[in-house]
């Protein structure tokens, strides 16, 4: 998540180094599609579940009608925004990809598995994380403060990072 995050607030700054100037727009898009890969984390949490208790049916199910979404959407929405459209067309698709997981997952698992509402709350913390910085921008030097100060965290709390991920 905080890569994630990282990755949106140095949008601008990836899109010059990747691409020409005529790519600069497509900096809009990149928001959408980090948190779409940090969504696509979740749905793996809850479909290894399903694997693992072989019932992949569902599987196929979720995936095709998270397409179909995707589909509907980008056919709607390019024409009216554009191509940045697709990236948050891809971003909901994922999220209801995973929640389809989530359900299924909680059927088949009856047990408490995650703790929902902490996943929920730090998901949501961390897709309005990603989103935000597009108003930041224009603002060069506070995404920067933000990214010193998004590393200093990660830098004091690495011992409780590196712990939390040691014990996963």
């Amino acid at each position: 998540g905080l890569i994630c995050v990282a990755e949106a607030l140095v949008a601008p700054e990836i899109m010059a180094i990747m691409g020409p100037d005529s790519y600069a727009s497509g900096v809009y898009a990149i928001p959408p599609i980090v948190g779409s890969i940090f969504i696509s984390c979740l749905y793996n949490l809850f479909a290894s579940i399903e694997f693992y208790n072989k019932k992949t049916f569902f599987i196929t199910f979720a995936s095709i009608t998270a397409a179909i979404l995707n589909i509907v959407l980008n056919f709607l929405l390019i024409p009216l925004y554009g191509f940045v459209a697709a990236g948050y067309t891809t971003l909901a698709s994922y999220i209801v990809l995973s929640l389809l997981h989530y359900a299924n997952m909680k059927k088949i698992e009856k047990r408490r598995i995650f703790n929902d509402k902490r996943l929920f709350i730090i998901s949501g913390i961390i897709l309005a994380a990603c989103i935000a910085p597009i108003l930041l921008y224009k603002l060069q030097a506070v995404r920067y403060i933000l990214c010193i100060i998004l590393l200093v965290v990660i830098i004091v709390k690495r011992d409780y990072i590196f712990g939390k991920l040691g014990k996963k």
